[in-house]
């Protein structure tokens, strides 16, 4: 349990220093932060009760780009801003490291099963984020229909 402690602390500084490094200040910094630990405590959340590391990503990416895109649309602010700090803390960086060091030192049979795992990771993650931003895209082109069949004059759908 402290290792998942420790892990969801780590990573949520780490999601606070990104949210800085993309010019975020004050609220949607705070905001951009506690993306970041949701989306991380959620991939723990699924580890913890037997999920695989793909399932846990996929769903703590999923989770980040619903925040995500939801802070984006309240505070009128890119998506892309929110996004980066919240799924920083999910990126496989053990795994690229580990998988670069086989490569580098000419360890062939190490560097196909974590290059395999790399990209499962990787692809998780993807999947996670694009399903929720077409979710999100889905909904509002739902929304805009609704408003114009209304006759009322809604925001363009992005």
């Amino acid at each position: 349990m402290q290792v998942y402690v420790m892990k969801l602390i780590t990573g949520t500084i780490g999601s606070a220093g990104f949210a800085i490094l993309f010019g975020l200040r004050g609220k949607k910094m705070v905001l951009a932060t506690c993306g970041g630990a949701l989306s991380l405590g959620i991939c723990l959340f699924c580890q913890m009760n037997g999920m695989g590391p793909a399932a846990s990503l996929f769903f703590g990416s999923f989770a980040g780009s619903v925040m995500g895109e939801v802070l984006a649309r309240v505070v009128k602010a890119p998506v892309l801003s929110f996004l980066v700090p919240m799924l920083i803390p999910l990126v496989p960086g053990s795994s690229l490291y580990n998988t670069m060091y086989a490569l580098i030192n000419d360890r062939y049979e190490e560097f196909g099963p974590n290059s395999s795992l790399v990209l499962e990771k990787g692809a998780a993650i993807a999947m996670g984020l694009i399903t929720a931003s077409y979710g999100a895209h889905l909904l509002m082109r739902i929304y805009h229909q609704l408003m114009v069949s209304k006759g009322k004059t809604p925001p363009h759908p992005h």
